[in-house]
């Protein structure tokens, strides 16, 4: 669990600009625990958020640099995820650009 959460947290890191705002939410879900991130960073397109958990999958910055990493992180935290029963999902906050990512896991 804590590679999961380290790999969520890295990755919202990662895309948020210097001054932007990481959050960190969790609680009871219907059946278990779940917790989101939530970053400000640039968002997904729908093409793009559809590949976001597989495997060697990375997307260049909006200025055109190349991010760091080898794209596993997220494929890594979806793989943990379904390993303990639970589930891993992304969308585009609606609030605001940037990313949610959600983790639902059986108690």
């Amino acid at each position: 669990m804590r590679q999961l959460l380290l790999n969520v947290l890295s990755n919202a890191i990662s895309v948020t600009a210097p001054g932007g705002e990481v959050r960190l939410r969790s609680g009871p879900a219907d059946v278990g625990w779940r917790f989101e991130v939530l970053d400000e960073g640039p968002g997904l397109p729908p093409e793009q958020l559809a590949r976001l958990f597989e495997r060697f999958v990375r997307f260049d910055r909006r200025d055109g640099g190349a991010r760091p990493g080898h794209g596993l992180g997220l494929a890594i935290s979806r793989s943990i995820a379904q390993l303990h029963g639970g589930s891993i999902r992304a969308d585009n906050r609606a609030d605001r650009s940037g990313l949610r990512i959600q983790v639902e896991l059986p108690v």
